[in-house]
């Protein structure tokens, strides 16, 4: 007999876990696969506390399954969840291509209209756009000696329209220092 629901053959064992709702921890053989919701709930938790870490997510699990926390785990969870981002990039690239949203300038011309929309007579505020990134949390980082903490170097490049590369602002620096001898004679 035939089965009614024929299952799609896969070749690696990773691919028939993501198919099941699972992402093993290593890339050939994993012994190991974290629930793609679990991966999800861990993103969100971390939008909503940024200093809910990894390594607390990974111990709660551990917690929750019943078994002592390993070292070992942490790393294979931040593998996992390395690789969820990955994954998570790649389908919302594909979706903004489909949607011709994909251009440089998409963000700043559709996103938020409303913000630069002006009337016709209106009247100017003293401020009309205020901006506001982290609350200056991120300078704890940047003095040692203030704060007491090692430095943290983080290797990650940022994939978003809102940052502009190092070399895409610097192609302006020398427009900036002539721009400013200028004014000064």
């Amino acid at each position: 007999r035939e089965n009614p629901f024929p299952t799609p053959h896969h070749i690696f064992p990773n691919e028939n876990l993501i198919y099941h709702g699972y992402l093993g921890c290593s890339p050939m053989y994993p012994t190991i696969a974290i629930s793609l919701h679990t991966l999800a709930v861990f993103q969100q938790a971390c939008c909503v506390c940024p200093c809910f870490s990894i390594h607390t997510q990974c111990k709660m699990l551990c917690h929750l399954h019943n078994m002592p926390y390993h070292p070992y785990l942490f790393q294979q969870l931040t593998q996992a969840f390395d690789m969820y981002l990955e994954i998570i990039h790649h389908i919302n690239q594909k979706i903004q291509v489909a949607h011709y949203h994909n251009t440089q300038e998409w963000r700043l011309r559709n996103e938020c209209p409303a913000c630069f929309y002006h009337v016709k007579d209106e009247l100017t505020l003293t401020f009309d756009w205020l901006v506001s990134i982290d609350g200056n949390n991120s300078l704890k980082q940047w003095d040692t000696t203030v704060y007491g903490t090692t430095p943290h170097v983080d290797h990650h490049t940022a994939r978003s329209t809102y940052w502009l590369s190092n070399e895409e602002v610097d192609k302006f620096k020398y427009e900036v220092k002539a721009r400013q001898v200028s004014l000064i004679y």
